[in-house]
């Protein structure tokens, strides 16, 4: 028997299993930002992220120069 998973309210209505990576608020597909982050040089996460922290979330973040440096790796 599985257990039962916890679903959260969307601030948009949508019932979702996600939270945001930073604040911790429950966010949807629609509603989030995946991106991907650093935290330090040997980890890079990816992470959803609702619209308010996306806005002010600067460290860690990549840039356009980290994304071009990883698609050339893989292309």
């Amino acid at each position: 028997m599985e257990a039962a998973r916890k679903l959260y309210m969307c601030a948009c209505g949508v019932l979702t299993e996600k939270v945001c990576e930073n604040c911790g608020e429950p966010v949807c597909d629609i509603c989030s930002t995946l991106d991907v982050v650093r935290f330090d040089p040997g980890f890079n996460g990816i992470g959803d992220y609702c619209p308010n922290c996306k806005k002010h979330l600067n460290a860690g973040v990549l840039d356009n120069v980290h994304w071009i440096e990883i698609a050339g790796r893989f292309a």
